[in-house]
């Protein structure tokens, strides 16, 4: 038995590898009768998008299910109320923050941010899409500090991410490009609003440095949290590091959310409740997948 089998069965349990498994296997058939050479318009979550032509990954999931994250998309849409402001990092074509918009509605807002230039060129167009939009959307990476990057964008979109070349993936670049890094604590600076209420992000394994760029704003607002741990990125030591960090400024897990979110996996059973302490003492033992997700409300 090759040792990632062994570790998804540590993970997930027999019977959720093999449905894991067999419907991973499942979707790269499916995938073979579908065509993403062209951008085409679908309706989800109550709105329209634009695909992203050629997309590997966010694009051809909605165009195969009609849903991207299962769990967490009916996470956010229980905590995002009417009049919120939402602030969505890592936006890609906009799924997670067109669906902040819809819940926010015409007195909330949304800040979208988006790196990749390829794609931000179709965030910018499905704002067109919009209905009812309370968007402000911008194109710049976020960080620890203020200067330039450069970041690749994969050819499965929500996998692309600032250059690490001490990272190996398995993915194909399509695009790099040298564009502006800021903390988001300078971003918000001399912007005026006065509440922020949530903030999503799924960067990679940068997640850590765009905490670290944004202690300020943390401060201030003490806004709900949600975003991906990519421990096999981070490493062990900073993945606990953040957990420790997270926990001084006064914040607590309400949803965990594994690698089990898919749309053949959205059953909220799915959800876990688990404190930082016991998540750290699962991640310590190994006990919890690379990559899973948390949403965390501040108790200060």
């Amino acid at each position: 038995m090759s040792i990632r089998i062994q570790k998804l069965l540590r993970y997930y349990g027999f019977s959720n590898t093999v449905k894991m498994i067999f419907y991973r296997y499942l979707g790269i058939i499916k995938s073979h009768f579908i065509n993403i050479e062209k951008s085409r318009i679908i309706t989800v979550n109550g709105y329209k998008l634009a695909t992203m032509p050629n997309d590997k990954g966010i694009s051809s999931e909605l165009v195969m299910y009609g849903i991207h994250e299962p769990l967490t998309t009916a996470i956010i849409s229980s905590e995002v109320k009417d009049g919120m402001t939402c602030l969505d990092i890592g936006s890609n074509i906009g799924y997670f923050a067109f669906l902040e918009n819809k819940l926010a509605g015409k007195k909330g807002t949304v800040i979208a941010i988006e790196p990749s230039p390829l794609i931000f060129e179709i965030l910018k167009n499905n704002v067109k899409l919009q209905i009812n939009s309370n968007i402000e959307i911008f194109s710049f990476a976020c960080g620890n500090e203020n200067g330039e990057v450069n970041f690749c964008t994969s050819n499965s979109s929500n996998l692309s991410r600032i250059e690490n070349l001490e990272i190996s993936h398995n993915d194909k670049m399509i695009n790099v490009s040298k564009i502006e890094m800021k903390t988001i604590d300078s971003f918000l600076k001399n912007k005026e609003f006065g509440r922020l209420d949530f903030v999503r992000f799924d960067t990679e394994g940068f997640e850590f440095k765009i905490y670290q760029g944004m202690r300020e704003t943390i401060k201030k607002y003490k806004p709900m949290l949600c975003f991906e741990f990519h421990k096999t990125f981070l490493g062990l030591e900073k993945t606990l590091e953040f957990l420790k960090i997270l926990q001084n400024d006064g914040y607590e897990i309400k949803y965990y959310v594994s690698g089990l979110n898919s749309a053949k996996f959205n059953d909220m059973k799915y959800v876990k409740k688990i404190s930082i302490n016991e998540l750290t003492d699962k991640i310590k033992n190994d006990m919890v997948p690379g990559g899973f997700q948390v949403f965390l409300t501040n108790n200060n």
